[in-house]
């Protein structure tokens, strides 16, 4: 039987005339990264579920908001799905969320690399994101 863990990484990007939005539950394995009102330039806060339940919550730096929204810049505008190819190992799902309908990208493992329907550098691209997210909430998250 195979043993997968699930990676759901959800960001929320709103206009710079909107007030916050609030946050969608967390289920296991999930990420949410929102965009927060900032008169600085684009803000976000990380928020996750520690291993005892509880949902923390970790505001970016400006220096980790920038290199999140240069990542944001290099995604695909439309999602995408890699067919899967090995059923053990780690499940991702990456959601981003804005005006109009969000853009879903789900993969397993590094199936990515085996989509040759679209261009490799989409794909490198979603997984940069996906990787620097997971970092940010090993780096932010709570002893």
């Amino acid at each position: 039987m195979p043993i997968t863990t699930p990676v759901d990484i959800v960001i929320i990007l709103v206009p710079a005339s909107t007030e916050r939005p609030s946050a969608q539950p967390l289920g296991f394995g999930a990420i949410q990264v929102v965009e927060i009102p900032s008169e600085q330039g684009r803000a976000f806060e990380l928020s996750a579920r520690s291993s005892n339940g509880a949902v923390w919550e970790a505001p970016l730096s400006l220096a980790q908001s920038q290199a999140l929204v240069a990542l944001l810049d290099q995604l695909p505008v439309e999602g995408m799905a890699a067919p899967t190819m090995s059923m053990d190992g780690v499940s991702y799902r990456v959601q981003i969320v804005q005006e109009g309908p969000p853009s879903v990208f789900t993969w397993s493992n590094e199936d990515w690399r085996f989509a040759s329907q679209v261009p490799k550098e989409s794909w490198e691209a979603v997984a940069a994101l996906a990787e620097y997210v997971e970092g940010l909430e090993k780096e932010l998250r709570p002893e």
